[in-house]
């Protein structure tokens, strides 16, 4: 009697069994392959997209401080030639820088920011060398907390005023921006690793997808169009605010510079608007944050509706914003700067059976002809949106020319 593993028809008739079996394991094979490849794709996108997030969000949390810094240096500036009504706006000017300030170096749990402990260079520069960069800004707060403490036409003003001064512009404006260099820095490096793994783990996706069958491809491609998307959707939020959609600070400086150079270039006119909420603490006092949101996008609404495509929009603070101009002179901008005003004062919007209102101040400032930077322009135009809110808000005041 033959043997059952002698016999050839027993083995012609278990060899697509035994074939079934391979191909049942090597289809296994494939799928777990382009599975851990597809999670493994997945937590590196994540991981760029998370490197991004706290980046931004980092990089946005020092330029408000760079901009409270010379918010302080001009309400002190305010403050010491004799007007008294800063020094509420000084103090809150105060506390948010040093409120920012242990924010960046304690780091943010919640949005994922790491301390900057965490960071050689950045703890290099925070708390090492002769001049280290918490040490300035701690000073920094001390010394515009003393003069805001002190009476308007106190003598010893005038001796705290050209340090406090000095140190706004150097060092500390440069070793914020040193902090933003030492953060984009890593970010980039990181990044260039994230993304060489990601095309590794991509081009082992393709080489597994000639194994596999259509249906590990469709559910793979669907994950890479989300993931795609996201990282489409990032970059869009990396330039804009992600509650109004106007342009972030950063995006807004950018596109201004540029357009600086085009009316220097063409002397053509450019002017810019800055504009405050009126008393917008007080309606998120009264209703809550979430009442404070609705009305800032009603707002935001109507500042987009009475302004043109070509016109830079940007939110630069919580309830602060700025529209570059651009082929538009001083009295063109005033007249649309009351054209805002009017529209916004005349919104109301429902909230909890209510109807809230809110009304702006705004500063007007042209460009100079021979202007290379906006900073001077914004600077006028931040100035004259204060002597509006000075004069009892609810108005639009034109800076002089520089």
């Amino acid at each position: 009697m033959l043997s059952l593993y002698t016999n050839p028809s027993y083995r012609e008739s278990a060899l697509p069994e035994r074939i079934g079996r391979r191909v049942t394991v090597a289809h296994v094979i494939t799928l777990a392959i382009i599975a851990a490849m597809a999670f493994a794709a997945y937590f590196t996108l994540e991981r760029a997209v998370g490197i991004q997030r706290q980046t931004a969000l980092a990089v946005d949390l020092t330029d408000h401080q760079r901009m409270l810094s010379q918010r302080i240096a001009s309400l002190v500036a305010q403050y010491t030639l004799g007007n008294p009504g800063v020094r509420h706006d000084l103090r809150l000017a105060i506390d948010g820088f040093e409120r920012t300030h242990w924010n960046l170096v304690g780091g943010d749990r919640r949005a994922g920011m790491a301390a900057v402990m965490s960071d050689a260079p950045l703890k290099q520069l925070y708390f090492a060398g002769g001049s280290p960069l918490d040490a300035i800004a701690t000073d920094y707060v001390t010394s515009a907390r003393r003069i805001a403490a002190r009476p308007v036409g106190d003598a010893s003003l005038a001796a705290g005023i050209a340090p406090l001064f000095l140190a706004a512009e150097q060092p500390l404006l440069g070793d914020l921006d040193a902090a933003v260099r030492i953060r984009e820095s890593r970010a980039e490096g990181e990044l260039t690793t994230l993304r060489f793994a990601a095309a590794g783990f991509c081009g082992l996706i393709l080489l597994s997808l000639l194994a596999a069958t259509a249906a590990v491809f469709r559910p793979m491609a669907l994950q890479i169009v989300r993931l795609t998307r996201e990282a489409g959707d990032l970059a869009a939020t990396a330039t804009t605010d992600p509650l109004t959609g106007m342009l972030n600070k950063r995006s807004f400086q950018a596109r201004g510079a540029v357009e600086i150079q085009k009316a220097r270039r063409y002397q053509r006119p450019l002017s810019l608007l800055r504009i405050d909420a009126d008393q917008f603490s007080a309606i998120e006092a009264a209703h809550g944050p979430g009442a404070s949101e609705r009305v800032l996008k009603a707002l935001t609404s109507s500042i987009f509706d009475g302004t043109r495509v070509s016109d830079l929009v940007a939110r630069v603070d919580a309830e602060q914003f700025a529209i570059l101009l651009p082929e538009t002179n001083a009295e063109g901008a005033e007249l649309l700067a009351e054209r805002l005003r009017r529209k916004i004062s005349d919104l109301t919007v429902p909230i909890d059976d209510q109807f809230v209102s809110c009304t702006i101040s705004v500063g007007v400032a042209a460009a100079e002809k021979d202007a290379a930077f906006l900073w001077p322009t914004f600077k006028r135009a931040d100035e004259a949106v204060y002597e509006a809110r000075a004069r009892g808000r609810n108005r639009v005041v034109v800076a002089t020319a520089a």
